[in-house]
């Protein structure tokens, strides 16, 4: 720009083609400013208004090169004015969400206070107006089914979260509550609370926003269909069983239900007595083996739940720490509700199916525990289907039953219902303890004949293993002040029918807990019948000995004996 330096203003102007696009007003005679285009660049020109010595006007011109800082500049305007926008468009979606999302959004600060405004679906919910700055506990917390600790320790992660760094809340974010009950003005709402820290550049939690659902309806809709779903799987699964089948099935576990529930500790005194307790852990694992056996998967699902809360409770020594054992009953009181509701609910489906099925229909009116007689031989059906369900839940091979018997024996139904009481954990423990998982499955040989005295006498034998009988010894002399020489093979075999001992290595949900041979025994004394066991000479190719059970039904419990009943006649077999 050097060659307009001294020329008039005319001649700049006829030298370049100026283009003004910004030009800064100045008081009269200050420098006249402008910013100018020529040749595809902007220079800020500066003219200086002058006059030589022969008193004529000149110009003094100085330029400078500002392409580059006004594009930067330009650029940043640009910048400033979509920041600009941008934080617009997020105020007002931020008020649209607050005015019409479905959700309630709360913001805490440091001080556990409400920061700002809220969502109106959060005012409507806590049902106030005006909620920044009250404290969240005031607003929110204290209607919410939360412990005394729950709420404590709610508090406690919030206030040394806010204003900490983000790992912090990290680390103890799963111990945070996600659904609540909450209880305000005698509406009730289950709701679902999200917790979501926000941030700064450095990591450190500002501010933490609750996002708070209301699921009621939504649970209301699952549990309909929940409900829906289990009516259908109940029905087929009653269909699946024989008419009578059912019936028996539901009049006796309603039977061993009753006993559980009895049998149950009340308030916060003392452990029930060992009998009370012996009894509802052998009703409670022999509901849930029917259970499983009968296909009844959400009877059995309730027991299996059960019994996780209630075996441990009986198995403990006497406590002192009331609170915890007032706790543990309340749990336990809970499953066994559970355990008679889903009987209730597959008792009322079978009513209902009753009505359109008349041979339902019979099986229910002629159903009783106390009266009737049954086939012996007719039993094994549910032995077998005992099996394969056994075999099946513990993923074996199904076993092989051998079934011998004198033909026309009958027995009373009370009689029949406890021999197959005992079968369940029979045959049950061959399978768990004889059937090693991906080997052959077990045989089960099971002889039925009628004794001298007029009752019924059953042999029960499988292939397996056999009993470790010094095992069973220890368990002996645990239990006695007597020395291992003192307890003879069949005296340490015999403590399988000892509550509390078990053989299996580790607890399953067949075996374990040392309940169901002790559970067999009891169902069978309860009808004046007895279990025993024979036991072999010697060690078997395992170390341990093979055994056989014998069962014996009395003769108050045998309404018919074949016409030659005894041992030696010829007998039917039965295999499977």
């Amino acid at each position: 720009m050097s060659e307009l330096i001294g020329q008039p203003l005319v001649k700049i102007h006829k030298l370049l083609p100026l283009s003004f696009s910004h030009v800064r007003k100045a008081p009269r005679d200050a420098p006249f400013n402008a910013v100018v285009e020529f040749s595809g660049r902007a220079y800020e020109v500066s003219y200086e208004m002058t006059t030589n010595s022969s008193g004529e006007k000149l110009v003094a011109c100085v330029g400078y090169d500002v392409t580059d800082r006004l594009e930067t500049e330009r650029k940043l305007v640009e910048q400033q004015t979509k920041i600009a926008f941008e934080a617009w468009e997020k105020t007002q979606a931020l008020r649209t969400i607050f005015s019409k999302i479905n959700q309630g959004i709360v913001l805490i600060d440091r001080e556990l206070r409400v920061k700002g405004d809220a969502s109106e679906i959060f005012k409507d919910l806590v049902n106030q107006r005006s909620v920044e700055f009250q404290p969240i506990l005031d607003l929110l917390f204290q209607y919410m089914n939360w412990s005394t600790h729950t709420l404590n320790q709610t508090m406690e992660i919030l206030a040394g979260s806010i204003g900490e760094d983000i790992m912090a809340f990290k680390l103890n974010a799963a111990l945070l509550p996600t659904a609540v009950l909450f209880t305000n003005d005698g509406h009730k709402l289950d709701l679902e609370l999200d917790w979501q820290p926000i941030v700064d550049d450095q990591d450190i939690i500002d501010t933490m926003m609750i996002v708070v659902k209301d699921v009621t309806e939504a649970n209301r809709l699952k549990e309909e269909n929940r409900k829906a779903k289990a009516q259908v799987a109940r029905v087929s699964q009653i269909l699946e069983l024989s008419a009578q089948g059912a019936q028996d099935f539901l009049v006796h576990a309603r039977i061993l239900i009753d006993r559980i529930d009895a049998a149950m500790p009340a308030g916060a005194g003392a452990e029930p007595e060992r009998p009370g307790q012996a009894a509802i852990g052998y009703n409670l694992h022999t509901l849930k083996g029917n259970a499983r056996t009968a296909g009844l998967t959400e009877l059995a699902e309730a027991a299996q739940l059960a019994e996780d809360v209630i075996f441990p409770m009986i198995s403990q020594q006497p406590t002192e720490d009331l609170p915890a054992l007032a706790l543990t009953r309340a749990q336990a009181v809970a499953r066994v509700l559970a355990m008679k509701e889903s009987l209730g609910a597959y008792q009322s489906t079978f009513e209902q199916l009753s009505n359109f099925s008349p041979t339902l229909q019979s099986a229910q009116h002629a159903a009783s525990p106390e009266a009737g007689s049954a086939d012996l031989d007719q039993q094994l059906p549910y032995w077998q289907r005992l099996a394969r369900k056994t075999a099946e839940d513990l993923q074996r091979l199904p076993p092989n039953i051998d079934y011998q018997s004198t033909p026309g024996m009958m027995i009373s139904t009370a009689a029949a219902a406890a021999l197959n009481n005992a079968f369940m954990h029979f045959i049950g423990n061959s399978i768990d303890h004889g059937s090693p998982s991906g080997g052959p499955g077990a045989t089960i040989t099971i002889v039925a004949s009628g004794s001298l005295d007029g009752g019924v006498t059953l042999l029960y034998r499988d292939s397996g293993e056999g009993l470790p009988i010094d095992r069973l010894r220890q368990a002996a002399v645990r239990r006695s002040a007597l020395h291992e020489s003192q307890v003879s093979n069949l005296d340490a075999a015999a403590m399988i029918f000892t509550d509390g001992v078990s053989t299996a290595a580790q607890v399953t949900q067949i075996s374990g807990r040392g309940a169901g041979m002790a559970s067999a025994r009891s169902f069978l004394q309860e009808i004046g019948g007895r279990v025993s066991i024979q036991l072999a000479d010697k060690e078997n190719q395992y170390g341990k000995f093979n055994f056989a059970l014998i069962i014996e039904i009395p003769p108050a419990c045998v309404v018919k004996l074949a016409a030659n009943p005894h041992r030696d006649n010829i007998w039917s077999s039965h295999r499977s």
